[in-house]
């Protein structure tokens, strides 16, 4: 569980504690506060709450904050403190720096109250931080000189020469180096070269003052390990004491004193730097100052030897310098004009808060860069993303020269100053934004009293608290006022009203109020200069927060001019009723919303439906039966392009054809219509007869392609035997030959005599085929026909071992002629079974199914098969054959083809040599359906 935040607020206005609790709280804080009014409360309160912060306005009856201040530095109390007043001049905000004062805020900027008490609190626990290292230190240095002065320091006599006589033995935890090391060198020369000038003054000290110890003197030596030490020493001539002899230089290693003091010094410049880029961010008149201001700053107060800044152009790794300080003009340009280190840096800022390095020469983002820095002395960099609503949009580029200079508590104040140029941005982009919304607002107000002067649409509002309203200024004008005079009581405001109107107005008032549901009425109101005008109001009610009404609102529109035409529309249509009831279509009007406001004698009789029943309803209200179907779809579309509709309709309901004309106009739509319901059936009647007619020519073409055939092949059989009757008679009134010579012809004659008998036989069997098709037809069940084909082969099925399955799940029966239907399956039965394979027993599948509109029947067997590619164009062809070692004529399939078409029907065949054969017949879904008697 979070803990709360403990406030003492300098402050006698609880509604203004109020505010801050709140925006404390939508930040996700605990807030307690206790507020102080006196002097004598506000010491109360910081003694005995021990608050976390302190807030406080700037100037109060009993206190001001500056006293506020004091009395915390007498009690020695280290708490945030942070002004908000009503408003802060520069002078105030001057003086409040310079008393203490963390932060300032006008109190209209509690948005920003929970940022300001989080970088409080923050800045405190750093504080808090550097004070324990601070004490820290302290302490660690009053050890050490309580070392120092038991012996732990080390100990170098020199002569004249500066050439050591005597070394100390804890020289070596000073330098690294034993004391024989140190007698054998010149000491001197492990001094940092920078150092020399101040040593050589130092010794000059000592010349100069001797038996007086020099202390103080610091510089670095170079330790045996190869590292720079910072080194205190205090200096003694002694030159001239019998006893030393020499110059008594008593040092210490100093170094991570140095070190902590530098980082001690380097945080101070810090909080100097971040305090100032607060007062900037504060005080800047634009967004362009504040990174101006930042880069300077960070560079003369912060001592950064570089600062930049750069925004990502779009959403791309390109990067826009747009503000730098001290960074050379060579060094920029490589840095921020390299695609591929940027796009990098921007993966890097993606995943992490920072990207840091602490040496450039062991890591950066290429060698390009490092020797970049190499140049510009650029040790350690520090990059913090700059943010605008929360995504990354530039980058604060911060270097430094020296190794190692950036630590966890600076990049947490850095990442404070990125912070606030982030908070910046926003905040300048917001009251850019603003500035914008403010133009277009004030634009679209100029545009709405455009809009509502040419639309004759006035505005209102009405406070139910104080019953006074405001008036738009189309509004002032409809009642002819001028625009100054828009506010108006609800007294002078019902006495524009009507006097026969008034009643119906405050009733449709009261009703709004009363349901809370917005309301439409029509009035008339009498203006100052005696003109009578019609308007149509819409009013509406706004709840407070409790649920109550507050507000009667809504919109005004001047109708006068469309009253007055809908009147003489009214007129109009009065003089056209004589016409429209005397005419002998039907016709009816309707306004935009689809109700019906005329309706005509005729209508009545056509459409089965008195006026009365259908005035003042909605047309598809009373008929929904044809919504969404072709006369709704037209009207909508005569509606919406505002053109003349003409089309045909079939009303289901009285099985009646209409034909309609749909007027468009700007008050709604007007339609003819007449009843051509006999029309229709004798087009339809002729578009049968054209039909049937077409399908008897297409038959009759067919039957002659058929009867050409017939009469070729007949033709051609019939003339072999009479041609060999003719000769072979010839032959035999000849007296050349002898009797048995002259026998043998007659029987040639008899042979061919039966041959022309035969063919005369199978004309007689096709034209009694086409004479059959005029029988009666009837319904024929598929399996009672199977069955009985089944029974007259039982003999031949048996013996041969044939398997006949069938399947009439999809269709069983066929109104068709009967007879006809046998002979094709008994054709196609029988061929299946003469033209087995002679090692498998004969499986005949016959099925039904209804596809596309049509009944298809298929016949299937496992048989001998037909080789379709020679033999494909002569399959129904009359007397062909194609298997000889079976009896037959070749007139099966010519006569199943015959029958086929004579029944409308289409038969195909499909073939395999060795694997079967399928004959498929098509006939029309009709002969599915028994006709209606």
């Amino acid at each position: 569980m979070e803990s709360s935040l403990k406030i003492v607020y300098l402050e006698n206005s609880h509604d203004q504690a109020n505010i801050v609790t709140q925006a404390l709280q939508k930040a996700d804080l605990l807030p307690v506060i206790t507020i102080a009014g006196t002097r004598e409360q506000f010491i109360a309160a910081v003694t005995e709450s021990a608050p976390d912060i302190i807030l406080s306005e700037y100037n109060l009856p009993g206190i001001k904050c500056t006293e506020a201040l004091e009395i915390l530095r007498s009690l020695d109390l280290t708490i945030p403190f942070i002004v908000i007043s009503d408003a802060v001049s520069d002078t105030m905000a001057e003086e409040m720096l310079l008393t203490g004062v963390d932060d300032y805020m006008i109190k209209n900027q509690a948005g920003r109250l929970s940022f300001a008490v989080h970088k409080a609190l923050e800045k405190y626990q750093v504080k808090r931080e550097q004070q324990a290292l601070l004490q820290q230190l302290t302490n660690s240095e009053r050890r050490f000189r309580t070392l120092v002065e038991n012996s732990s320091d080390a100990v170098v006599i020199l002569d004249r020469e500066a050439r050591p006589t005597y070394v100390s033995h804890a020289v070596k935890n000073v330098l690294g180096y034993t004391a024989e090391e140190v007698m054998a060198m010149d000491i001197f020369s492990k001094a940092h070269p920078e150092d020399l000038s101040g040593l050589s003054d130092t010794m000059m000290k000592v010349f100069a003052n001797p038996g007086t110890a020099i202390p103080g003197h610091t510089g670095r030596m170079l330790h045996k390990d190869g590292t720079w030490r910072w080194i205190e020493a205090t200096v003694t001539n002694l030159l001239d004491e019998p006893a030393v002899n020499g110059i008594v230089d008593n040092f210490r290693d100093i170094t991570k004193q140095k070190v902590s003091e530098d980082k001690i010094l380097h945080l101070n410049r810090l909080y100097a730097f971040l305090s100032q880029v607060n007062h900037t961010v504060v005080h800047a008149p634009d967004a362009q100052t504040v990174l101006k201001e930042v880069c300077r700053i960070a560079c003369e107060t912060g001592k950064f030897q570089g600062a930049w800044v750069g925004m990502f152009v779009h959403d791309t790794e390109k990067i826009n310098v747009v503000e730098q300080h001290a960074v050379p003009e060579e060094f920029m340009a490589g840095l921020a004009n390299v695609a591929g280190e940027q796009t990098m840096l921007r993966s890097s800022l993606e995943s992490q808060p920072y990207y840091i390095t602490n040496n450039t020469q062991e890591k950066f983002l290429s060698d390009s860069w490092k020797a970049l820095a190499a140049l510009a002395g650029y040790q350690s960099c520090l990059v913090l993303p700059i943010k605008r609503s929360g995504e990354i949009v530039g980058t604060f580029n911060l270097y430094a020269s020296e190794t190692d200079i950036f630590t966890e508590a600076e990049i947490t104040l850095l990442e404070e100053a990125a912070m606030e140029i982030s908070y910046s941005l926003d905040f300048f982009e917001k009251e850019r934004l603003k500035l914008i919304a403010d133009e277009q607002l004030k634009h679209k107000e100029r545009r709405l009293r455009q809009a509502q002067a040419i639309a004759h649409l006035g505005s209102w509002e009405t406070d139910l608290a104080t019953n006074t309203s405001v008036w738009s200024d189309e509004a002032c004008r409809i009642y002819g006022l001028e625009d100054q005079d828009n506010i108006q009581s609800t007294a002078s405001w019902l006495s524009f009203v009507y006097p026969e109107d008034l009643e119906y107005v405050i009733k449709s008032n009261q009703r709004v109020l009363d349901s809370m549901q917005p309301a439409d009425y029509h009035h008339r109101i009498i203006r100052k200069d005696g003109q009578v005008r019609h308007l149509h109001v819409r009013a509406q009610i706004e709840l407070n927060s409790l649920g109550e009404p507050a507000t009667l609102y809504g919109v005004l529109h001047d109708v006068t001019e469309q009253k007055q035409a809908d009147e003489k529309v009214i007129k109009a249509l009065e003089e056209r009723k004589v016409i429209l009831e005397s005419i002998g279509d039907g016709f009816y009007a309707l306004d935009k919303n689809w109700t019906v406001n005329y309706w005509n004698k005729e209508a009545e009789i056509l459409l089965h439906l008195p006026k009365e029943k259908i005035l003042g309803r909605s047309l598809w209200d009373v008929f929904p039966h044809v919504v969404q179907t072709t006369i709704y779809e037209k009207y909508n579309k005569a509606v919406e392009l505002n053109a003349i509709q003409h089309f045909e309709f079939y009303y289901a309901m009285d099985n009646t054809w209409f034909e309609i004309t749909a007027y468009p106009s700007l008050n709604g739509l007007s339609a003819y219509f007449r009843d051509i319901t006999e029309r229709k059936e004798s087009e339809s009647r002729l578009r049968e007869l054209n039909e049937n007619l077409r399908n008897y020519a297409s038959e009759l073409s067919e039957s002659n392609k058929g009867l050409d055939q017939f009469a070729y092949i007949v033709s051609h059989n019939l003339r072999a035997p009479v041609a060999n009757i003719i000769g072979l008679g010839e032959l035999i009134s000849q007296d050349a030959y002898p009797q048995p010579v002259k026998d043998e012809f007659l029987e040639g004659i008899l042979l061919n005599v039966k041959r022309l008998d035969d063919v005369i036989s199978d004309l007689n069997t096709i034209l009694r085929i086409k004479r059959e098709v005029s029988e009666n037809k009837e319904s024929v069940n598929l399996q009672h026909l199977v069955d009985n084909i089944r029974s007259s082969l039982q003999n031949i099925i048996d013996r041969e071992q044939v398997s006949i399955q069938t399947d009439f799940r999809a269709v069983d029966e066929l109104f068709t002629l009967k007879t006809y239907l046998y002979s094709i399956f008994y054709n196609l039965i029988i061929n299946s079974i003469k033209y087995r394979r002679p090692d498998l027993s004969p499986v005949i599948y016959i099925s039904s199914s209804l596809d596309d509109g049509l009944v298809n029947i298929s016949i299937r067997d496992n048989g001998m098969g037909i080789d379709l590619t020679r033999k494909g164009s002569q399959i129904f062809g009359l007397y062909k054959r194609f298997h000889q070692h079976v009896e037959g004529k070749g007139l099966g399939l010519f006569m199943v083809k015959t029958q086929v078409e004579m029944l409308g029907g289409k038969i195909h065949v499909n073939s395999t040599v060795n694997e079967g054969t399928e004959f498929k017949i098509e006939f029309q879904s009709e002969l599915n359906q028994n006709p209606v008697i």
